[in-house]
Protein backbone atom coordinates (compact mmCIF):
# COMPACT_ATOMS: atom_id res chain seq x y z
CA UNK A 1 0.00 0.00 0.00
CA UNK A 2 1.19 3.14 -0.88
CA UNK A 3 1.93 6.14 1.72
CA UNK A 4 -0.43 8.51 0.67
CA UNK A 5 -3.27 5.61 0.68
CA UNK A 6 -1.93 4.04 4.23
CA UNK A 7 -2.59 7.64 5.42
CA UNK A 8 -5.97 7.98 3.91
CA UNK A 9 -6.46 4.73 6.18
CA UNK A 10 -4.83 5.51 9.13
CA UNK A 11 -6.70 9.30 9.41
CA UNK A 12 -9.60 7.41 8.91
CA UNK A 13 -9.22 4.48 11.89
CA UNK A 14 -7.61 7.53 13.96
CA UNK A 15 -11.10 9.38 13.94
CA UNK A 16 -13.38 6.53 14.19
CA UNK A 17 -11.26 5.30 17.49
CA UNK A 18 -11.49 8.62 18.88
CA UNK A 19 -15.30 9.41 18.65
CA UNK A 20 -17.02 5.66 18.29
CA UNK A 21 -16.83 3.19 20.93
CA UNK A 22 -15.30 0.27 19.00
CA UNK A 23 -12.74 -2.24 20.04
CA UNK A 24 -11.27 -3.61 16.47
CA UNK A 25 -11.24 -2.10 13.04
CA UNK A 26 -10.41 -4.10 10.09
CA UNK A 27 -9.54 -3.60 6.57
CA UNK A 28 -11.54 -5.86 4.85
CA UNK A 29 -10.67 -4.89 1.05
CA UNK A 30 -9.25 -1.64 -0.70
CA UNK A 31 -9.79 -0.82 -4.19
CA UNK A 32 -7.06 0.73 -6.11
CA UNK A 33 -6.90 2.15 -9.83
CA UNK A 34 -4.23 1.54 -12.28
CA UNK A 35 -1.94 3.74 -10.76
CA UNK A 36 -2.18 2.34 -7.47
CA UNK A 37 -4.74 5.09 -6.37
CA UNK A 38 -7.33 3.84 -3.82
CA UNK A 39 -10.41 4.48 -5.06
CA UNK A 40 -12.69 2.85 -2.35
CA UNK A 41 -12.28 0.42 0.65
CA UNK A 42 -13.85 -1.66 3.48
CA UNK A 43 -14.08 -1.90 7.12
CA UNK A 44 -15.66 -3.97 9.57
CA UNK A 45 -15.47 -2.47 13.52
CA UNK A 46 -16.23 -4.95 16.54
CA UNK A 47 -18.62 -3.09 19.00
CA UNK A 48 -20.36 -4.02 22.18
CA UNK A 49 -23.18 -5.77 22.41
CA UNK A 50 -25.59 -2.62 23.69
CA UNK A 51 -24.96 -0.64 20.55
CA UNK A 52 -27.11 -1.04 17.31
CA UNK A 53 -24.89 -2.32 14.28
CA UNK A 54 -27.04 -0.15 11.88
CA UNK A 55 -27.06 2.99 13.58
CA UNK A 56 -23.05 2.73 14.10
CA UNK A 57 -22.81 2.20 10.30
CA UNK A 58 -24.56 5.08 9.59
CA UNK A 59 -23.16 7.64 12.06
CA UNK A 60 -19.64 6.66 10.84
CA UNK A 61 -20.46 6.98 7.17
CA UNK A 62 -22.86 9.97 7.69
CA UNK A 63 -20.33 11.51 10.51
CA UNK A 64 -16.60 10.82 9.59
CA UNK A 65 -15.07 12.56 6.98
CA UNK A 66 -12.72 10.69 4.24
CA UNK A 67 -11.85 11.77 0.84
CA UNK A 68 -12.23 8.16 -0.60
CA UNK A 69 -15.51 6.24 -0.57
CA UNK A 70 -15.91 3.29 2.07
CA UNK A 71 -18.13 1.17 3.46
CA UNK A 72 -18.30 -0.09 7.00
CA UNK A 73 -19.51 -3.46 8.06
CA UNK A 74 -19.97 -4.11 11.98
CA UNK A 75 -20.23 -7.01 14.20
CA UNK A 76 -21.68 -7.02 17.66
CA UNK A 77 -18.58 -8.31 20.29
CA UNK A 78 -20.53 -11.44 20.71
CA UNK A 79 -21.26 -12.10 17.40
CA UNK A 80 -17.05 -11.35 16.19
CA UNK A 81 -16.39 -14.06 18.96
CA UNK A 82 -18.46 -16.60 17.93
CA UNK A 83 -18.44 -16.66 13.82
CA UNK A 84 -14.63 -15.22 13.60
CA UNK A 85 -13.74 -18.85 14.97
CA UNK A 86 -15.57 -20.14 11.48
CA UNK A 87 -12.81 -19.62 8.66
CA UNK A 88 -16.04 -20.29 5.94
CA UNK A 89 -17.84 -17.16 8.05
CA UNK A 90 -17.36 -13.58 6.46
CA UNK A 91 -16.48 -12.78 9.79
CA UNK A 92 -13.42 -15.61 9.90
CA UNK A 93 -12.16 -14.10 6.21
CA UNK A 94 -12.02 -10.84 7.81
CA UNK A 95 -9.94 -12.13 10.95
CA UNK A 96 -7.99 -14.18 8.46
CA UNK A 97 -7.09 -12.23 5.97
CA UNK A 98 -7.86 -8.17 6.90
CA UNK A 99 -5.47 -6.17 8.55
CA UNK A 100 -6.09 -5.19 11.96
CA UNK A 101 -5.70 -1.43 12.03
CA UNK A 102 -5.70 -0.63 15.21
CA UNK A 103 -2.56 -2.75 15.66
CA UNK A 104 -1.07 -0.65 13.02
CA UNK A 105 -1.64 2.94 14.48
Amino acid sequence: MSHENEEIIKSLTKEISENFAVSEIYLVSQKLNVKGKLTSFKICVIISDNDSKSETETLIMTEVDCEIPFEVIAYKQSEWERYSKDNTSFAGKILKEGTNLREQS
